[in-house]
C-alpha cells in the first residue's frame, strides 16, 4: 500500500507535467529545422551587411564625385559667362577702340617721325600696319616709334586721363638724333594730358628734372 501510494503520487505529478512535457517534446523535435532556418537567416544577414557596407562606401564616393562635378559645373558657368563677356568686349573694342586708336596713334607717329611716317592701322585681328606695311618689316627705330605711338594712343583712348602717368624705358635707344628729338618733343606736348612722364634713357631729352645714376664699381 505504501509503495502504491508513492507511485500514485508520482503519477499525479507526471500527469500534471504532461502538457508541458509534450510541448517541450514538440519543440525539441523541430529544433533541427529551426537551426537550418536560423543559419539561412544568419547567412542572409551577413550578405546584407556586406552589400550594405559596399553600398555605403560607393555612396560616399558618389557624393564626393557629385560635389566635384557640381562645383566644376558652376566654374564652367563662370567661364562661359566670362567668354561671353570677352566676346562682347571684343566686338565693342573693334567698333569703338580701334578707330580711335588708329587716329590717335597715327597723329603721334607723324609727330615723332617728322612726317616720315603718317598712318598706323590696327585691324580687327589686331595686326598692325604702318603706312601699308606690316610692323614686323620696319627697322628697329621704325618698330620702336610705331609701338610707342600705339602705347601713347592706348593711354589716351583707354584711360581717358584717369591714370595720368607714362613710363618709358630706353624708348629712344634705337632712334637717331632727329627722331629721338621729335619723340622727346611729342612727349613734352603731352604735359597737358599726362601729369607725370618718367623716362629711363642714356640720352638727355628736354625734361623738367634729371636724375643721373653713376655707374657703380665693384
Amino acid at each position: 500500500m505504501s509503495s502504491y501510494e508513492k507511485r500514485h503520487a508520482e503519477w499525479i505529478e507526471a500527469k500534471a507535467r504532461r502538457v508541458e512535457d509534450e510541448e517541450r517534446h514538440t519543440y525539441l523535435l523541430n529544433v533541427p529545422e529551426n537551426l537550418a532556418q536560423l543559419e539561412a537567416a544568419y547567412q542572409a544577414a551577413k550578405i546584407y551587411e556586406d552589400r550594405l557596407g559596399a553600398y555605403e562606401k560607393a555612396l560616399g564616393i558618389y557624393r564626393t564625385k557629385k560635389d566635384e562635378v557640381d562645383r566644376r559645373r558652376e566654374e564652367e558657368q563662370g567661364y562661359r559667362k566670362g567668354k561671353e563677356a570677352l566676346t562682347i568686349l571684343r566686338k565693342l573694342v573693334k567698333q569703338h577702340l580701334i578707330p580711335s586708336l588708329n587716329k590717335v596713334a597715327s597723329h603721334y607717329i607723324t609727330e615723332m617721325t617728322g612726317g616720315q611716317r603718317n598712318l598706323i592701322e590696327v585691324d580687327e585681328e589686331f595686326d598692325i600696319q604702318v603706312d601699308g606695311q606690316p610692323i614686323s618689316t620696319l627697322s628697329g627705330s621704325g618698330k620702336a616709334v610705331a609701338n610707342l605711338s600705339l602705347r601713347l594712343g592706348l593711354g589716351q583712348v583707354l584711360t581717358n586721363n584717369q591714370f595720368s602717368v607714362f613710363l618709358g624705358d630706353e624708348i629712344d635707344a634705337s632712334m637717331d638724333v632727329d627722331r629721338a628729338d621729335n619723340t622727346a618733343k611729342t612727349l613734352e606736348s603731352l604735359a597737358e594730358r599726362v601729369s607725370q612722364i618718367l623716362l629711363v634713357t642714356h640720352k638727355y631729352p628736354q625734361a623738367d628734372y634729371y636724375f643721373e645714376l653713376e655707374e657703380l664699381c665693384a
